[in-house]
């Protein structure tokens, strides 16, 4: 009876193992990035002669997360929402700016810079939820988002004083 307890612990010990085995390759990342990424696999275009892609925005992450390029390469992008709210496909790097409504799909091309490793895009709207991914040529690059809280960091001088009635009068700020 013991070595039948010993065995069914070796194999549920096995069981886990494999388990956790296709999980950890799922969550490798080729690039760092700055904050949270919600990490849905990897896809390797670089190979191709006519680069094309599909990338799914769910609510709050992109599939596939990274995508492996060649530099220089022109990339068409069939972006499909298939989330509840509106996202962005987003890249300074890139020089893209995409918005799409939930359900809604759209195509259109970006072209990777030929110097460079990494490239890093986001959603305008949920970055800091971790909905951000890199086009890479090589792996092991770290990337910095270029916005602060899932939108871009601007700062607006105020130009006229406030005021604020209190107590039947105004005070200046």
């Amino acid at each position: 009876m013991r070595k039948l307890g010993t065995l069914l612990a070796a194999a549920a010990l096995g069981l886990a193992l494999l388990g956790v085995a296709p999980a950890a390759a799922k969550t490798s990342k080729p690039v760092t990035l700055n904050g949270k990424v919600n990490n849905k696999g990897k896809n390797d275009i670089s190979g191709k002669s006519a680069a094309s892609l599909e990338v799914e925005a769910d609510d709050f992450y992109f599939e596939p997360t990274f995508v492996k390029v060649k530099p220089g390469e022109k990339v068409t992008i069939e972006l499909k929402n298939e989330g509840h709210t509106t996202h962005t496909f987003t890249s300074d790097a890139l020089s893209v700016d995409q918005q799409l409504a939930a359900g809604k799909s759209k195509k259109f091309t970006v072209t990777v810079p030929s110097s460079g490793t990494a490239f890093q895009f986001h959603c305008d709207f949920h970055e800091a939820m971790g909905m951000q991914g890199a086009f890479y040529t090589q792996p092991g690059a770290t990337l910095s988002s270029t916005s602060v809280g899932g939108g871009s960091a601007t700062t607006t001088p105020m130009t006229t004083p406030m005021t604020t009635p209190m107590g039947g009068g105004a005070v200046r700020y």
